[in-house]
Parts: structure tokens; sequence; C-alpha cells
């Protein structure tokens, strides 16, 4: 019997574009400090990762307003998001047929519940996922494998069984570092990673039959 993998998706910058959100709102905040030089740095550092992880990476550069930036830029994010965000093109359709199909599908990601649930709802795609994974579920942000290794123990499944989609950095070393194979999606002006199965822009032209025979292609 054909082995199939089990989907474990990131969501932000990998189903939707919220990252691009959060990057630009902290970047107008650290200008609002007075940060212009740093902004840039900063902004981009906090993508992938949970918001607690963000800021303890980056809260050196404002060391004693840390605790207020952080929650005035997580009430403004979660402010735009309400009533939903824009969906990557092509990747509801992709995941609807990627349940339609009957396989295991798991959402993997930094945000936290109530952010994913203010996206989910709209369109209603909770039903589409076995299992939800949000910064509440797990101590340790991606680059850590602890994310995806909690994906694993839900399914009893092994990494190499596994298909991770994922668009940033700290995402695809948090599967590299569980040691899942991965799909990159293109953002943040990064290079192709060398060691991803594939790499798409959208979903738009992705044929599921075609994911299914590139993860089963002897490594």
């Amino acid at each position: 019997m054909q082995k199939k993998p089990y989907f474990l998706f990131d969501f932000d910058g990998t189903l939707v574009s919220t990252e691009e959100i959060a990057v630009r709102i902290l970047d107008q905040e650290l200008r609002r400090l007075g940060l212009e030089q740093v902004a840039p740095t900063a902004s981009r550092a906090i993508v992938g990762r949970t918001w607690a992880s963000a800021f303890q990476l980056i809260r050196h550069f404002f060391p004693d307003q840390s605790d207020s930036v952080s929650a005035r830029v997580q009430a403004q994010y979660q402010e735009v998001i309400q009533g939903g965000a824009p969906w990557i093109e092509g990747a509801l359709d992709f995941i609807r047929e990627i349940k339609r199909q009957g396989f295991p599908l798991a959402l993997v990601t930094g945000s936290s519940r109530r952010e994913v649930d203010a996206i989910l709802s709209p369109v209603g795609a909770h039903a589409l996922f076995d299992v939800i994974l949000t910064s509440e579920t797990y101590e340790r942000s991606k680059p850590h494998p602890d994310p995806y290794r909690k994906a694993l123990e839900f399914y009893r499944a092994l990494p190499e069984d596994a298909l991770v989609f994922e668009d940033s950095v700290a995402g695809m070393d948090s599967a590299r570092a569980v040691g899942a194979p991965f799909i990159q999606v293109r953002g943040h002006g990064l290079p192709d990673a060398k060691d991803a199965l594939l790499t798409v822009s959208n979903y738009r032209d992705l044929m599921l039959e075609s994911v299914l025979k590139i993860w089963a292609t002897p490594k």
C-alpha cells in the first residue's frame, strides 16, 4: 500500500498574507520611537516566530519599552485581521483538496489561537484541519523543532512521513531540525532553499498529484 504524507502547514506567509502586515506595524512602531536605523532589521527578525519569541529576540533594541511596544504592536495587528485576512492565491482551494482526498492535515503556527480564529472563521476553514497548533501549544517557537514535533506526536508519525509547507527561515529550520521534508513558499526576498523538495510562489497552479509524486520520489 502506498504511503500517504501527513501535511503540516505553517500559517502566516504560507497560507495567508499576514506576515507583511505584522512587519509593517512593527516597523511603523519602531520608527515612531526614533529607531529608524534598526527598524528594518528588527521587523524582519520577527518573521516565522511567535510574538513572545520575536520580542525576546529584538528587545535589546528598546529594553526599557519592550513590553509596551509588544502590547501596542499585537493590539494593532489583531485589530487589522479582525474579520479575516487575504489568503495566498490558490491556498484555500489547495488545502480543501487535501482534505477532500482524505489526507492528514495539520496547522502549525506561531500565531495565537485568537489570531488564527479571526482568519479561519470567515471562510469556515477550521474543519479542514485535524489539529491546529498555535503559540499556546508549545513553549519553544520555531526555529526549534517543538512545533512540528508536536504535530508528529499527534499523528504518531515519523518525520519522513510528513510534508511541511513553510515560508520563513525559522520555519524551514524547524522542519529541518525535526527531520521532515518541506516545500518552500517564496516570500520575504529569501533565496530558494536548496534542500526544499519544491519552491512555489503560490498555489494557483500547484497540483496535489504532482506534490505527492515529488514527496514519494526517493531522496
